[in-house]
């Protein structure tokens, strides 16, 4: 370890590579406190845990993985199996729903229309309406 070492001594020092000899044990030193510490800091955090768990408090709540999560971070895209995402909203149930009317189509004079109108297309919606009838028999 390092020797104990005056300021005085310090500043006599001419000899560069005994400083830096110094200096490198200096570090090494507070690499490992700083390791200790950081030991004893997730020992002490442990022992909180075990503290509120025996009282009856909420202890650490155990976090599992997602194990759909590939933990493969391969920057290699020819490795990689890359699927388009699928939509996960609301499925379209227009296949079911059986047509009883025809389309009406509206059709609309041209002159009508600003001169800077422009046709766009057809849009299909499906319109469901709700028939209440009556049906009595005696």
């Amino acid at each position: 370890m390092l020797k104990s070492i005056t300021d005085e001594q310090l500043e006599q020092e001419t000899d560069i590579e005994q400083l830096r000899t110094y200096v490198l044990q200096a570090i090494a030193i507070v690499k490992t406190k700083k390791a200790e510490l950081d030991q004893l800091e997730e020992e002490k955090q442990a022992l909180r845990h075990e503290l509120n768990r025996l009282k009856a408090e909420q202890g650490k709540s155990t976090i599992r993985p997602d194990a759909k999560i590939s933990r493969d971070l391969s920057s290699d895209t020819e490795d990689l199996d890359v699927s388009p995402k699928c939509h996960k909203g609301r499925v379209a149930r227009n296949y079911k729903v059986p047509i009883t009317k025809p389309p009406i189509i509206c059709k609309c004079d041209p002159e009508k229309l600003p001169p800077d109108a422009i046709f766009k297309g057809y849009h299909t919606v499906i319109v469901q309406n709700l028939k209440i009838e009556l049906n009595d028999k005696k």
